[in-house]
């Protein structure tokens, strides 16, 4: 009970702090997933109100727009502006819609279509439906003391949502507004804020803890299991070992007496009557022989250990009893003996029956009677078994930690490629990220993994290693594993439904997973093996664990893909917006600075669009929008940047080009776009044109702001023209339809 004691206050600390560890890694994982998800709704958000900043400083800039009233726009009753509700001189009644009244109606019809609410807020409003809640209250406090944005997730109504709020300056436009209520340019005159549901997004978090508690459990268990058996394998081994010390102390006694009544006198007679009782007596098999091997004397221990009378045991020699498999001869073993006194050896003898066991021999010398070898010999063949079934435990043993920790590896692994994928900013980046990691992931394997576009028909490999040769591009169809929606083994590739998306038929076994995202196909994962091998069962538990991985990082990068490109394009044009060209100018006026090469911007703007909207309708002003889009991306270079700059103004920056060339490549969209009649489903609306106007980069220009500014002055020089033309800017004058 004592020994056993340690042995199970040892395994019951190893499995604790084994579970600890496990509770550690569980814990830190899904907090790690829970922030990233809470910094996506966070940029959304973010996102969102930038859109909303931009609309407002555009109306702001402008004073506000005049509609006619209706029941959704009435006049706004705490607008203070004597100009407010005007008639044109046709008779149309129009009323003012000032910047905070536009904003509150652009974010409430915004909530209506998308689910994701705003509104603006002041802690001295002037329209009472402009009341701060108390969160929104206690956060433009804390404004007045500091910091511009707050952001957190609450429960509100018994949901989850994540609420974000800005603090909103006074600019010089908001004074004709705001200025008898004391405030100066650059107060705080209150707040902008917007939530969004986190349902989706704490369903995504569920999604992944699931995961997660499935492989940790899993590997929490196996660690238990080792443990547990390591633990009852050593207690057994201890009560076998207690048992066998007992033995063998008392077998050393009794060596110790007879070596004791052998020094007295061999030949008294008390002495030997002493010596036949204990060889009766002691438990252990009992032998004497002469220096020629000859038995001279055995005890029934040993006659009842072998299978033969004490008789026949006489009659023989030591060599007799002894295999061949031992690895001294007797002869050899008695000379040793004789010349160490004594010696302590084991030794493999054969039974009267056939059976062999093994022996441990104590055994010491005698010169009395021409020399004699006394020697106990105790049975350990159990002990042999035992201390081999050790071994192999032990064996067992190491495989299992050998195991674990290849999959813990495995799981780091998976965390370092999702971790990289993450702060991937494109899906070119992604599929590098992930040509890099499989490899070693999957190590071994070679492998596929082809992407569905949103909408295709078709797959495109993204990912190949390992020597195999895909099909850049494959049909939906070509994959037996999409087919049956489910994973699709040929493990004997002569007796199975192949897939046609290889170049040639592989030579071994592989494996095709499908790959969904919330129930939509997102691609497929190809693993194969070399021909004559099979997969294991930790390689297809590995298999299954990347393809769940990478579903869910693939469904990620989508979410984040689509939060960037609302970021960074207009929703009609799908050109790039006035947020990435502020973000975009400078760094490209940079780069042709230190390359020495030219840089020119473009500032465009449709003619009479105005006219054109009221005639025709928004539908249509949309359609030329959209048209004037498609030929900037059809006629320019690659490298140009198109970008929607507001209404019906267009930017372009075109690097590493002159003003010739520049002039030219504007003129020739320009002549097109006048030329290309406006249609769409069979109805036409004539022709439209645009003016531009053109500036390079140069020391009098010699930032973003100031070159947008010239070329702008050259657009208004081109307007000033009478419009459907092309003025480069000068700074002695303008240079107009003709190259720079």
């Amino acid at each position: 009970m004592n020994a056993q004691y340690p042995i199970k206050f040892t395994a019951l600390l190893t499995a604790a702090v084994w579970t600890l560890l496990l509770l550690a890694s569980l814990g830190w994982n899904i907090a790690r997933y829970d922030h990233e998800v809470t910094e996506q709704v966070r940029l959304q958000a973010k996102s969102f109100i930038d859109k909303d900043l931009s609309f407002r400083s555009w109306a702001a800039a402008h004073g506000g727009v005049y509609v006619q009233p209706s029941a959704k726009s009435p006049p706004n009753p705490y607008l203070k502006n004597p100009g407010r509700d005007v008639v044109t001189t046709d008779g149309m009644a129009l009323t003012l819609i000032n910047p905070a009244y536009m904003m509150r109606q652009v974010l409430d019809d915004y909530s209506r279509r998308f689910g994701i609410s705003g509104r603006i807020t002041s802690l001295n409003p002037i329209n009472p439906a402009n009341v701060p809640s108390p969160w929104e209250a206690d956060a433009m406090r804390r404004f007045q003391e500091g910091g511009e944005e707050f952001g957190e997730r609450v429960e509100y109504r018994g949901k989850h949502e994540f609420r974000y709020i800005r603090a909103l300056h006074i600019e010089q436009s908001c004074l004709s507004c705001h200025a008898d209520q004391g405030y100066r340019e650059g107060d705080i005159r209150g707040a902008i804020s917007t939530s969004i549901d986190m349902a989706p997004y704490e369903a995504s978090v569920w999604s992944f803890t699931q995961v997660m508690l499935a492989s940790h459990g899993g590997i929490w268990l196996i660690g238990l299991l080792a443990i547990g058996g390591s633990a009852r394998w050593q207690q057994r081994q201890a009560s076998k070992a207690a048992r066998a010390e007992a033995q063998a102390l008392e077998s050393e006694r009794l060596y110790h007496d007879l070596k004791v009544q052998q020094a007295v006198d061999d030949a008294d007679r008390e002495n030997a009557a002493r010596f036949n009782a204990v060889m009766v007596a002691t438990l252990d098999s009992f032998v004497i022989v002469g220096r020629d091997g000859q038995i001279v004397e055995v005890n029934q221990v040993l006659c009842d250990l072998l299978g033969y009378t004490r008789k026949e045991l006489l009659a023989m020699n030591v060599a007799e009893i002894e295999a061949k498999e031992s690895p001294l001869g007797a002869r050899q073993q008695i000379a040793r003996i004789v010349e160490r006194g004594r010696d302590k050896f084991e030794v493999l003898v054969l039974c009267k029956d056939g059976r062999k066991i093994t022996v441990e021999v104590n055994a010491c010398y005698q010169p009395i009677e021409g020399g004699r070898i006394y020697g106990f010999m105790r049975d350990i063949t159990e002990r042999k078994r035992l201390e081999q079934a050790r071994e192999l435990a032990n064996e067992d043993l190491k495989v299992a930690m050998r195991i674990l920790e290849a999959h813990q590896a495995e799981l780091a692994q998976l965390n370092r490629m999702s971790a990289t994928i993450q702060i991937c900013r494109t899906r070119p980046e992604a599929w590098q990220a992930l040509n890099l990691a499989l490899p070693s992931l999957l190590e071994g394997m070679s492998g596929v993994l082809a992407i569905k576009k949103a909408g295709a028909t078709h797959l495109e490999v993204v990912a190949q290693w390992g020597g195999v040769e895909p099909e850049s591009v494959f049909a939906v169809h070509d994959c037996w594993a999409i087919r049956t929606g489910g994973p699709h083994w040929a493990l004997t590739p002569n007796n199975a439904m192949l897939c046609k998306h290889f170049t040639r038929a592989p030579e071994g076994p592989y494996l095709c997973l499908p790959l969904f995202i919330q129930g939509e196909l997102a691609g497929v994962l190809t693993i194969l093996k070399r021909a004559g091998q099979l997969f294991s069962d930790q390689e297809k538990r590995l298999i299954a664990t990347v393809a769940e991985s990478l579903s869910l990082e693939l469904s990620n990068l989508d979410m984040r893909l689509a939060l960037h490109e609302q970021a960074t394009h207009d929703g009609l044009t799908r050109l790039f917006n006035r947020r990435y060209l502020n973000e975009t100018l400078p760094r490209e006026i940079a780069r042709a600075e230190r390359g020495g090469t030219p840089l020119c911007a473009v500032m465009m703007d449709i003619d009479r669009f105005k006219t054109f909207n009221d005639a025709h309708g928004h539908e249509v002003g949309d359609i030329v929008l959209q048209q004037l889009a498609d030929l900037l991306r059809e006629k320019l270079r690659r490298g140009d940047i198109a970008c929607r700059y507001g209404g019906e103004e267009f930017v372009v920056i075109m690097p590493d080009s002159s003003l010739d060339d520049t002039f030219r490549r504007i003129d020739d969209i320009r002549q097109q776009m006048q030329t290309t009649e406006l249609r769409r489903d069979g109805q036409t609306w004539g022709w439209v044109s645009f003016s531009a106007g053109v500036a390079q980069l140069s020391e009098d220009l010699s930032d973003g702001g100031k070159l947008l500014k010239a070329a702008d002055q050259a657009l208004y020089q081109a307007k000033k023209n009478g419009r459907n033309q092309v003025v480069v800017y000068r700074a002695g004058g303008w240079r107009n339809g003709e190259q720079a």
